[in-house]
Formats: structure tokens, C-alpha cells, sequence
């Protein structure tokens, strides 16, 4: 963000003032300035909404998989692909794990 330039143009919204509270409370006194960080950050909250629900449907995926094997092993139907495919969604999970990590890094969390 470029500091000391002129600031013309005026961006409109309306929120509840309950909101409104909670974004003055946030901005600490600088609500322009915390509005335009906010807005201008790298991180989109939309698309980080996207991504969680797609991990979550992934993970749920894996999940089913799982059950499956074990269900199968504890009818005693083990089939001879069953180790390979649990294997492969333990992969899986790891490969996941590593994303959220590195995720959760670029966000400031760790």
C-alpha cells in the first residue's frame, strides 16, 4: 500500500450497528486506514472460505474410504488391494495435513 498519495475516491457501505461497533473497535481509531488493509490484503476471504470447504470435502472423502477398509476387515472380507488402498488415503491425509500447515503459515498462524 502506497502511503502520502492522495486519496480521492470514496467507497460506500452500509452495515448494522452492531457492526459498525465491532469495526471501530477492530480499527483501534483508524477506521479508514483498517478498512483499506483489510480490503487491499492478500488473503481473500471468500476464496480462503472456498479452500477450507474443499479440504473439508476431501478430508470426509478420505474418511468413507477408510471406514470402508475397516468394515470389510472386521467382516473378515479382506480383499488384496484393501492394504494399498489404505495406505493410499493415509498418504493422502498427510499430503492434506501439509497443506493446512503451510496454509495456516501463510496466514500468520502457525
Amino acid at each position: 500500500m502506497i502511503s502520502g498519495k492522495n486519496k480521492t475516491r470514496r467507497i460506500y457501505i452500509r452495515v448494522t450497528e452492531k457492526d459498525y461497533e465491532k469495526i471501530l473497535q477492530k480499527a483501534d481509531g483508524k477506521l479508514s486506514a483498517f478498512c483499506r488493509s483489510c480490503i487491499l490484503a492478500e488473503i481473500n476471504p471468500l476464496q480462503e472460505e472456498k479452500y477450507w470447504k474443499e479440504l473439508l470435502y476431501q478430508i470426509r472423502k478420505i474418511g468413507v474410504n477408510i471406514n470402508q477398509v475397516a468394515a470389510r476387515i472386521n467382516a473378515g472380507h479382506l480383499f488384496s488391494n484393501d492394504e494399498k488402498r489404505l495406505q493410499d488415503e493415509m498418504e493422502k491425509i498427510e499430503r492434506l495435513l501439509l497443506t493446512i500447515g503451510t496454509k495456516g503459515e501463510t496466514n500468520g498462524a502457525k
